[in-house]
């Protein structure tokens, strides 16, 4: 939850948002190397994090998903292509960034 949003005001009423600093907020905190700054109970952020890497796998790497973005492949865009596969094929190990509990 992002800071200014009613899920966030209620979770941070209750102390479960880890951080203010919003260098922590990400929608991947997979690929950013960022642990989650709100785990739900019952859950680690290592099984938020592994969950979310076989989400984005099983997503964009479907023939269908491929196919589409080969017809609509343009050179200038190579380094977008080549950050995507990179981090698909090798996501950041979990090192993950402790700045949600600084």
């Amino acid at each position: 939850p992002y800071p200014g949003c009613e899920l966030y005001d209620v979770l941070k009423s209750e102390g479960k948002i880890m951080t203010d600093d919003w260098r922590a907020f990400t929608s991947y905190p997979s690929y950013s190397g960022n642990r989650p700054v709100y785990v739900p109970d019952g859950r680690s952020w290592q099984e938020l994090v592994q969950t979310q890497k076989q989400a984005m796998r099983e997503f964009y790497v479907r023939r269908k998903f491929i196919i589409g973005e080969l017809r609509r492949f343009r050179l200038s865009n190579l380094h977008y292509y080549y950050s995507g596969l990179k981090g698909l094929i090798f996501p950041p190990a979990n090192k993950a960034k402790d700045i949600a509990r600084k």
